[in-house]
């Protein structure tokens, strides 16, 4: 999982929070005054220099009169067309319908590859 803000899919969060205060008509100012944070918090989470946790990010979405699964449909939406596939297979995340991958016997530390343990009875 990357966490970098310098990932496509943290540019379209970020871009779609700037689009949803613009047609809030809301000014950075405005927002954050509604977020009781600086203007500065603002401006460094629409450049995507700021990373949102999900608290934080449902408060800015309630500042701005969108609801986040109204946010999350949008970004999915977003990043689908962008992006061109499912959304599945960038993610590395399995949708609620698709199950994941086993882990190989090697991945789940079967006994099998382990070699010089001894067993104590």
């Amino acid at each position: 999982m990357d966490k970098s803000i310098h990932t496509r899919e943290h540019g379209v969060l970020v871009a779609l929070l700037k689009e949803a205060r613009e047609a809030a008509n809301l000014t950075q100012i405005e927002l954050a005054k509604r977020l009781k944070q600086s203007q500065s918090f603002v401006s460094k989470m629409e450049a995507g220099e700021r990373r949102l946790d999900l608290v934080q990010l449902r408060t800015v979405c309630l500042a701005l009169g969108v609801t986040l699964p109204e946010l999350v449909e949008r970004f999915e939406k977003r990043r689908t067309r962008e992006d061109g596939s499912d959304g599945d297979q960038t993610s590395g995340v399995a949708s609620p319908t698709q199950k994941p991958p086993l882990p190989s016997h090697r991945e789940s530390g079967g006994s099998a590859g382990r070699r010089g343990s001894t067993r104590q009875k």
